[in-house]
């Protein structure tokens, strides 16, 4: 666990590090995780040692329990023999092979022990080094917000205080609202013009159907009942005088 809590604080302090620097943090927190996943790979390998030991271990001290109850088999029979110099030295090696149990024994189990507490010291470095990928995401987030902030309040500031700038786009924003209005009532002056010609063309078709009108009325009056035309009287003077004050009238309406 010690091993485990010594890494992290320096994985700590290397992320506290790479937010104090200048450079691409991103690239940085990149090459700290491609670090702790080696750092990761290299535990995993001590710990597959450790494993391998810890069987050696026990198939030893297997082996030292099972020759020691042969060596006390052994004792019993030369005993029954009455071959007690035999019994004897069996006694003696079932005596090694027993001290040799033991002691392999508090072997195995201390390095059983070590073996367990680093498969869950692993698996927590493999939590955090995935919760320290999840905190490089949300690292890199904050720093790409704060480098598009840091921009922004750059580029505010320097159109603030460069006044040139801020006139010339003054001058620019004035000069497309009189191109526009200069637009428009060319559009309007435009549709104005096709009004007045439209306008003086059925006028002419007009002043043209009247002259036709009126050269065939004479026709009907001469060619009718070829009559002198006779002097007006006072009613048929009133009459045309009150027709040319109607057409006037209009003209001044119109």
């Amino acid at each position: 666990m010690s091993i485990l809590q010594r890494l992290w604080l320096i994985t700590r302090s290397y992320v506290n590090h790479v937010l104090g620097k200048t450079e691409d943090p991103e690239k940085m927190l990149n090459q700290m995780l491609m670090d702790m996943e080696g750092q990761l790979v290299s535990a995993k390998r001590q710990v597959a040692i450790a494993i391998s030991d810890e069987k050696k271990l026990l198939l030893q001290y297997q082996k030292s329990t099972e020759k020691m109850h042969i060596w006390k088999e052994k004792a019993g029979l030369a005993v029954q023999a009455n071959r007690d110099d035999l019994a004897k030295e069996a006694l003696k090696r079932c005596t090694i092979y027993a001290k040799d149990a033991k002691k392999l024994e508090e072997h195995w189990k201390n390095q059983k022990n070590a073996v367990e507490q680093l498969i869950s010291a692993l698996g927590l470095l493999s939590n955090k080094i995935n919760n320290a990928r999840i905190e490089k995401n949300l690292l890199v987030a904050r720093a790409k917000r704060a480098e598009a902030e840091q921009k922004i309040s750059a580029t505010m500031s320097n159109l603030t205080n460069n006044r040139n700038t801020t006139n010339a786009i003054d001058r620019m924003a004035k000069k497309i609202d009189r191109m526009e209005i200069e637009a428009n009532a060319a559009s309007i002056m435009a549709k104005e013009i096709e009004v007045d010609e439209l306008n003086t063309q059925f006028e002419k078709l007009e002043i043209n159907s009247t002259e036709n009108e009126l050269q065939k009325l004479k026709k009907q009056l001469s060619s009718g009942s070829q009559k002198k035309i006779h002097k007006l009287d006072n009613k048929e003077k009133e009459q045309i005088n009150d027709i040319e004050k109607e057409i006037k009238e209009e003209k001044i309406t119109n």
